[in-house]
């Protein structure tokens, strides 16, 4: 069943109540929006990063923002691979937790966009154990803030996932966590139990923003989309509940028109940000993902010209 109440109890058993405020009060805002300003002068980020995506990184502001981002898309779109990308490249310390995929086969994807090995070499065994070491000792060194759940051995609440988020933070100033997915969460943690989906994932999404807030991080959560929109860039298209759309501070949907790879090898898939709190809604980027070594990387347009065109890119 959900952990009940939910984790943490709110609002209703919240003891704090909201603030009565006075548009002057946002002086008070004055020594952490100097810290900010400081921070970008400085070139800092103000959260996890998207260094292979720059045009979608300014679209939602330079980086994640705190709160619930949702990625949705068709089977075959390669959202876990995204996800995991963006935690790798997030330049702050990430949590994935994995209810769909066992460790070993993230870490070999990782080590796929790492050392330009394709996938299938680990997946069949064809390296030698000696190179095979050496492939996840070189991948290793270049994820030193990332952690996983896997939660494809035991069960996960949420509890417990905010427990093993603050491990992973350390003394990190950000912190992303990775839930992949939604659907399979609920499954595999047996939270369904007698709830109907459309309640489970509320109550879910509700948890998960009470830990955002609690820890002041960004939460991606990969969503499954209903049959009824499936390949859509509506927002709507998560399937379940319209809770995703109406909780989420971004909606990234995407959608793939090629089966096969181009000539490079790549397959071109579109992102829309079918909501986004920090600009324009409906904006559309061209990816490009290379499935043999499980990377992506922004294109230059040609996908959405030809989605707009109505041919496959």
């Amino acid at each position: 069943m959900l952990d009940a109440p939910p984790y943490p109890a709110r609002p209703a058993d919240d003891p704090r109540e909201a603030p009565l405020l006075h548009p002057a009060d946002v002086l008070d805002y004055f020594v952490e929006y100097q810290r900010q300003h400081e921070a970008i002068l400085a070139g800092n980020a103000l959260g996890p990063v998207l260094p292979s995506m720059p045009k979608l990184s300014r679209a939602i502001g330079g980086c994640l923002p705190v709160g619930v981002t949702v990625l949705h898309g068709p089977p075959g779109s390669a959202k876990t691979a995204l996800a995991n990308q963006l935690a790798a490249e997030a330049g702050c310390p990430a949590m994935v937790v994995s209810c769909e995929m066992a460790f070993l086969e993230l870490l070999h994807r990782h080590a796929a966009r790492v050392t330009r090995t394709y996938i299938s070499k680990y997946r069949a065994r064809e390296l030698s154990p000696s190179q095979w070491l050496h492939d996840m000792r070189r991948t290793v060194a270049t994820i030193p803030e990332l952690r996983f759940v896997d939660g494809t051995r035991g069960r996960v609440t949420f509890p417990a996932m905010r427990a093993k988020a603050e491990a992973t933070r350390g003394n990190g100033e950000h912190l992303l966590i990775v839930l992949d997915s939604m659907h399979a969460f609920l499954r595999r943690s047996g939270a369904l139990g007698g709830a109907t989906e459309f309640d489970a994932i509320g109550v879910g999404l509700e948890n998960l923003q009470s830990i955002a807030e609690e820890l002041s991080c960004s939460i991606l959560v990969i969503a499954e989309q209903n049959r009824a929109n499936m390949g859509s860039e509506r927002q709507d298209a998560a399937r379940g509940s319209g809770v995703f759309e109406y909780t989420s501070e971004i909606v990234i949907a995407l959608s793939r028109d090629s089966v096969l790879p181009d000539i490079d090898g790549e397959i071109p898939i579109c992102a829309t940000l079918a909501k986004n709190r920090y600009g324009h809604q409906g904006e559309r980027f061209d990816l490009r993902f290379a499935g043999g070594f499980m990377a992506f990387r922004e294109g230059d347009g040609t996908a959405m010209v030809s989605r707009k065109a109505g041919k496959v890119a």
